[in-house]
């Protein structure tokens, strides 16, 4: 069976929102009229931002040359939160209408810190998740945190967040992971044909776009049978960074080398 138009166009789509992540959010909200959150990684409960009616966008590192931020943070910090930094002294967070945290990484909450002096107009929340999993109180805890989420984005938005609407965005949500989960499963197996650079952008494009486009997209992708291939080539896992993932063109040379990564760690993976 031959690739269908559809198939490549759908692929197309998603390598050029995982390339240019502003394009599309500006393309959102003059469509929909509703508000992009910033979230930064990892763990922020992206669910009940979309049942608020939000655009949730884990805000992606950029290729740009980081100036400003260089000085804004320790010079032992990361690329992506230098980069996030970046962006907040340099204006190229404009198209956010505010900013969300989930995490404890010291690093990215110190460039929190520089997006809230940087963009003082526009509200920065951090809601820390505890780290500790197994203890008695737990549980309740998390609760109390998902709580305060559903009430500070429901303030933000200016909606109401009803059961219903978790419900539904957490089967969004579930549905579009499973779709991911059924391409990686693939790739284990040495049964699919995308490269990693393809694979790489429709994973960091599911973390920019509205769940049901992307999983609608990536249903057409997995529904053509030609890109199900055995490929023998040698097979990697490749580990990195939890917040930033190696660039395109490191990923078409291990594969120009003669090996296929079939499974990985990577923040894009």
């Amino acid at each position: 069976m031959a690739v269908t138009d559809r198939t490549t166009s759908a692929i197309h789509t998603l390598i050029e929102v995982a390339q240019d992540p502003d394009s599309y959010i500006a393309r959102w909200k003059s469509a929909t009229g509703g508000k992009v959150i910033g979230a930064l990684p990892m763990n922020f409960p992206a669910e009940i931002a979309h049942a608020a009616g939000a655009l949730p966008v884990v805000i992606q590192e950029d290729r740009e040359p980081i100036t400003l931020g260089r000085n804004l943070l320790t010079e032992y910090n990361c690329g992506y939160s230098k980069n996030l930094a970046d962006k907040a002294a340099t204006g190229r967070l404009a198209l956010y209408d505010g900013f969300f945290l989930a995490d404890h990484c010291v690093q990215l909450l110190g460039a929190l810190d520089v997006v809230r002096e940087e963009v003082p107009e526009k509200p920065a929340y951090f809601g820390q998740l505890i780290s500790s999993l197994s203890d008695a109180w737990t549980f309740d805890q998390v609760r109390l945190r998902m709580v305060g989420f559903r009430q500070a984005l429901g303030e933000f938005t200016g909606n109401t967040i009803g059961d219903a609407d978790l419900s539904r965005s957490i089967a969004i949500f579930n549905a579009n992971a499973q779709l991911l989960q059924r391409l990686f499963a693939d790739r284990r197996a040495g049964n699919a044909k995308f490269t990693s650079s393809q694979l790489q952008a429709i994973v960091k494009s599911s973390m920019i776009m509205d769940k049901e486009e992307h999983s609608a997209l990536l249903s057409m992708v997995l529904a053509d049978s030609d890109f199900v291939a055995r490929d023998d080539r040698i097979r990697l896992h490749l580990s990195g960074h939890f917040c930033h993932s190696p660039k395109p063109e490191l990923l078409e040379l291990i594969e120009d080398c003669g090996a296929v990564i079939v499974d990985d760690d990577l923040y894009h993976g």
